[in-house]
């Protein structure tokens, strides 16, 4: 199809978060997601994720042309447009063991569907690909026989449609073609993970088709692009997001007023004065979403306002504000000489002003929605030292005998073997916080298998997968218990410990105590004094200050790193999650309340 001329292929770049709740939104309103959608993703019954309320091109084709809209497929589509679809039928994405069924779920209602008389809007999404790299790679055997499959989907929907827009060019000669769009969410790693922002991952394919671009008069550029194969570039190059002002504007619907991409030309035959009204319309839009940062950013185009500035080179302009509006005011200004004189050449020009215009305002507006408080951050470091110094300080204290000993006396009587290792230790697993594959693989350091993955295994097997509704509070109970089950365990552990040592019960005149049996724990009773129940909070406020300053550290460096969104911040929330729940929760409160009952 592509070589017959009847489909424009592009490669479509994708932002992190790159799972498919994020993506989807991104596909449907042009705006760039966050990492809480990457969160709410997992979460089947979630529903404040939700684009009732946002507008997007779903919504506009529903409201202002009455459009009769259908979907089939993964059903995150279904929780985020509710009461859009006329008919629905939805698969859960979470079986990825599932390759087989979730498409053919999909496929059944492909023929049914085109050949009812009253559709607009057809929207299939299947999983099957997904499911393949999920649980065996992008090369796994299964890959090529399910890329076949789909290709012959996409055979019988394109044969399906020209059919029906040949019958109809019969009986109606206004009668227009009918648009259909294959692309991809997101891609997939090496691995077959996605997520992140690697290469593979954010990699698209997006191709549209019609039967009615064979006849285009202008044929589009793409087709000549050479392939990169090692950078994964195949024809041009576009934002994913693009797809959003390109129907938009195909259908004669609004652009989403908080869409970030710019309309694909190539798609539509268009001459020279309806390209620029195309970009006309999405550079408008796009500076209104500018007023929100600057309010003195003129929007409204007045052609007395621009004669100080026909001559000036905008490029040269350091002033960012400054340099879009002479951007956005020389495109205005040429577009109205164009539609007067005709000439080609001034036509090139504001087309060229209006995409700069909008990549650089687009660009603008996506720093700055993704911009840091780094005082902020600076303060927080330094707080988190603060505290860090003054647990260490306070160990150390512990130590003295005397108010006129040294503090260089106090750290050799603190300094033994068994705290330097828990010392070092502590330095050591911080350090793996610089590294994005030893945060991912921590668990195999820390937490007892066994029990942790059978208790996981209960909680997400019986928490999420065909329910629809469960109860919140008890899934977060649960879901901690099941990640913390190890730590919990020896933290109510050492208050049993803490009790032997505190109140023998069976004291030998060696000095050791019997716990059970002939099991023997050494005590030297001749230390400063034994470790209380504050020592150990002591002792363990001071490991989790080291682990999170060292942490927040890594973070502050690498805030513009490749997998800060899948990686580092997670690993960030879950650090935070260790401190209260854990922490405060249970080694203070709960073992503070079992110290109390024991005492």
């Amino acid at each position: 199809m592509i070589a017959e001329r009847r489909a424009i292929p592009f490669t479509a770049l994708a932002t992190a978060p790159t799972v498919t709740l994020p993506r989807i939104k991104a596909l449907t309103t042009g705006a760039i997601p966050n990492f809480l959608d990457a969160i709410l993703n997992i979460a089947e019954s979630d529903t404040s994720s939700s684009l009732a309320h946002q507008d997007n091109w779903l919504i506009q084709m529903k409201r202002t042309a009455n459009m009769n809209i259908s979907f089939f497929g993964d059903d995150t589509w279904i929780k985020l447009f509710p009461n859009i679809f006329h008919t629905t039928d939805g698969t859960t994405s979470f079986v990825t063991a599932d390759t087989v069924e979730v498409d053919l779920n999909v496929t059944r209602h492909v023929l049914p569907e085109l050949k009812k008389p009253h559709w607009d809007v057809l929207i299939f999404h299947y999983l099957g690909l997904d499911h393949i790299g999920h649980s065996s790679g992008p090369h796994s055997p299964m890959m090529k026989p399910k890329q076949i499959e789909m290709d012959d989907i996409v055979k019988t929907i394109f044969e399906t449609i020209s059919e029906q827009d040949n019958k109809r060019a019969i009986t109606d000669s206004n009668s227009k073609p009918t648009l259909f769009v294959l692309c991809g969410d997101h891609g997939m790693n090496e691995l077959g993970n996605h997520g992140g922002a690697s290469k593979g991952e954010i990699s698209t394919a997006i191709v549209f088709m019609s039967s009615a671009f064979g006849n285009f008069t202008r044929s589009p550029k793409t087709y000549e692009t050479p392939h990169n194969v090692g950078s994964l570039s195949f024809y041009d190059l576009i934002n994913q997001i693009d797809l959003v002002p390109t129907i938009c504007f195909l259908f004669g619907i609004p652009i989403p007023k908080n869409n970030l991409g710019k309309i694909v030309l190539q798609v539509g035959d268009l001459d020279g004065i309806t390209s620029l009204r195309a970009l006309q319309l999405n550079a408008r839009q796009i500076a209104v979403i500018l007023q929100t940062l600057w309010t003195s950013f003129n929007i409204n185009f007045h052609k007395s306002d621009l004669s100080h500035i026909s001559d000036i080179a905008c490029d040269s302009i350091v002033e960012e504000k400054n340099r879009l509006q002479c951007l956005y005011d020389q495109a205005h200004q040429l577009h109205a000489k164009a539609y007067y004189t005709g000439s080609a050449e001034i036509i090139e020009r504001s087309l060229y002003l209006y995409e700069k215009f909008i990549d650089e305002a687009s660009s603008r507006i996506s720093s700055s929605s993704r911009e840091y408080g780094l005082g902020s951050m600076y303060c927080g470091i330094i707080v988190i030292t603060f505290a860090t110094c003054w647990f260490i300080a306070l160990l150390i204290d512990q130590y003295k005998s005397g108010e006129s000993e040294t503090v260089a006396l106090r750290i050799h009587r603190f300094w033994t073997r068994e705290r330097s290792l828990g010392f070092f230790g502590a330095i050591g697993l911080s350090v793996t916080m610089f590294a994005s594959s030893y945060i991912e693989e921590e668990h195999q350091f820390w937490y007892f298998w066994m029990q942790t993955l059978w208790i996981g295994f209960l909680v997400k097997s019986n928490a999420y997968i065909g329910i629809r509704n469960y109860n919140v509070v008890w899934v977060g109970v649960l879901t901690f218990l099941a990640n913390w089950a190890g730590p919990i365990w020896w933290a109510v552990a050492s208050n049993l410990i803490r009790q032997e040592i505190i109140n023998p019960r069976n004291l030998e005149a060696s000095g050791q105590i019997l716990f059970k049996g002939t099991q023997y724990c050494s005590i030297n009773f001749k230390q400063p004094k034994p470790p209380l129940f504050l020592d150990y909070i002591l002792y363990t406020s001071t490991f989790h200050a080291i682990v999170l300053l060292i942490l927040s550290i890594a973070m502050m460096i690498f805030r513009n790193h490749l997998f800060v969104w899948t990686v580092f911040s997670p690993k960030y929330l879950y650090q935070i999650v260790w401190n209260i729940l854990h922490h405060f929760g249970i080694e203070v409160v709960v073992c503070g309340l079992l110290d109390w009952v024991e005492q």
